[in-house]
């Protein structure tokens, strides 16, 4: 357990110091940007942006950084159902958006996947169909899974805030009246720490 520990910990690193290097608008070097069209339920014709790296971080796994949220149902959509959508559907189809193939459990906690997915804490809607980030930090959420026989089983669940979110962020929770532009945050773990 000690080793899994610090894998991890010099992942995380790792990974940090890729995110970094981006602004909200632009993936990270080693990452392909792409839309994403998702089977959602609430919005037909919803997509994200999302930089992907597939490659193997010294274990099968992938990162994911979620740049923007597009939709076609106006009305100001609710970021509380897209972002744990989206975070979500990215997680359980890494199978299929990287070509890949989750590792088998074993007894002896050896075999798993890592995957890290990163997403903006303050957002602003641009427009009624276009969710931005406003400003640079950025949840990343680890995820240490295995396959076990028909369910992904979660090893290991790790989550950091990257970044200081600015002072309208941390102000302004989403409520469907907030002003197109006004920056908010929605309740995740890294949003609870501030």
């Amino acid at each position: 357990m000690k080793k899994l520990s610090f894998f991890l910990t010099v992942s995380a690193i790792a990974v940090l110091c890729c995110l970094n290097q981006f602004l909200a608008t632009d993936c990270p070097p080693g990452t392909v940007q792409q839309t994403t069209v998702l089977p959602d339920p609430f919005c037909p014709h919803t997509n994200a942006i999302v930089c992907i790296n597939c490659g193997d971080i010294s274990h099968p796994g992938a990162t994911f950084s979620l740049l923007e949220i597009n939709t076609t149902c106006g009305n100001n959509p609710d970021p509380n159902v897209y972002i744990p959508f989206i975070t979500n559907y990215l997680l359980n189809n890494y199978p299929d958006l990287c070509s890949g193939t989750w590792q088998p459990c074993d007894p002896y906690g050896t075999s798993y996947s890592v995957i890290y997915i990163d997403f903006p804490i303050c957002w602003q809607w641009l427009n009624y169909q276009t969710l931005k980030p406003c400003d640079d930090s950025r949840c990343l959420t680890e995820e240490v899974v295995c396959w076990n026989g028909g369910q992904l089983t979660v090893l290991n669940h790790i989550v950091t805030l990257l970044g200081n979110p600015g002072y309208d962020c941390k102000q302004n929770q989403w409520k469907p009246d907030l002003q197109l532009g006004t920056c908010f945050h929605i309740p995740t773990e890294c949003s609870s720490s501030f």
